[in-house]
């Protein structure tokens, strides 16, 4: 009897609580909601960029929707973005804010647009956290079967081949040891965004049957001609991951890059945040004597990951409006 009355009492609470949640909806035109908590760590820095993700794929959101509300009720700009992989991420500028300071927000959307406002200035294209890799759960298909954005590149160097009956074969999306995955008879590539003075960190499942298999970040300016050799006056500016043995899949990461000083002939390694001129990169993966198969791909820009942690909760959903 008295096991049966607690539960009711706690039973009792949720329902309270869940009543005052929804009573407390800050305009019941918007049906969902994402509570956001925001702990900034000892170096947030003067303008951090906070970004969170809210949802996945499957979820229906107009991004014009989106509306941020602080702790206090006020509405902080804020702007909604989907990654290559579909998921939904909102980003904001939290003003003044202190070392070891803790913020709470309520995001709030719906699978329609609401009032659709100007998107706010100052925004980058992509924000912390997504994968910036194109198609990079290969669920995009051209009428061949080949993944969208990727291609063969039997010349190296970043440039991309077309597709012929000699290399049809060399790149395939599979299904191999109960994973999507990415199969590569030969050497392939792929092309991603990113800029100057951000670390990024690139983190794959990789497998590969004989010879070897090599994964390089290679760093460019605008396009994969420009080595920035004339603007810095360095040499093989990239990020590579580390060997694996065959035939059992390995997951490896790696968030550090290198680069050569032309003048003085060193060296550099350890290096964080992307150097002035930076616009774009490409992967490259080194196939020989065999095949290889990639999955769980990600590149996302981790510069604020220390400084800044945001967790997320669930969705929740207006019962009714009235």
């Amino acid at each position: 009897m008295k096991t049966r009355m607690f539960l009711l009492c706690i039973a009792a609470a949720f329902a309270v609580e869940e009543t005052s949640a929804q009573e407390n909806w800050w305009n019941r035109d918007w049906d969902k909601r994402v509570k956001i908590t925001l702990n900034a760590g000892m170096t947030p820095g003067k303008e951090p960029l906070a970004s969170a993700r809210v949802a996945g794929k499957t979820e229906k959101i107009n991004l014009e929707s989106a509306r941020l509300i602080d702790g206090n009720g006020k509405e902080v700009p804020c702007l909604m973005k989907q990654d290559s992989c579909g998921d939904y991420f909102v980003a904001w500028k939290p003003e003044n804010l202190k070392m070891l300071e803790k913020r709470d927000y309520c995001l709030y959307f719906s699978d329609t647009a609401k009032n659709p406002v100007a998107p706010p200035e100052g925004f980058p294209d992509s924000f912390p956290g997504m994968n910036l890799i194109p198609n990079a759960d290969f669920s995009l298909l051209d009428a061949d079967g080949h993944p969208r954005e990727w291609a063969m590149s039997k010349r190296g160097y970043g440039l991309k081949d077309k597709w012929t009956e000699e290399n049809k074969g060399g790149m395939k999306v599979v299904t191999v040891d109960g994973r999507r995955a990415l199969e590569l008879a030969a050497d392939a590539v792929v092309y991603v965004n990113v800029r100057a003075g951000r670390q990024y960190e690139l983190s794959v499942e990789r497998k590969y049957e004989a010879g070897s298999l090599g994964t390089t970040v290679w760093y460019r300016g605008k396009t994969i001609h420009e080595y920035l050799a004339r603007e810095l006056n360095i040499s093989n500016y990239k990020m590579q991951l580390d060997a694996i043995a065959p035939g059992k899949w390995h997951k490896s990461v790696a968030s550090t890059f290198l680069y050569q000083d032309n003048k003085s002939r060193q060296i550099s390694y350890g290096n964080r945040k992307l150097l002035p001129h930076t616009q774009m990169a490409f992967i490259q993966f080194t196939v020989r004597n065999g095949k290889a198969w990639i999955s769980g791909i990600r590149f996302e820009d981790i510069t604020d990951r220390g400084s800044l942690k945001v967790k997320t909760g669930g969705i929740e959903r207006l019962e009714s409006k009235k």
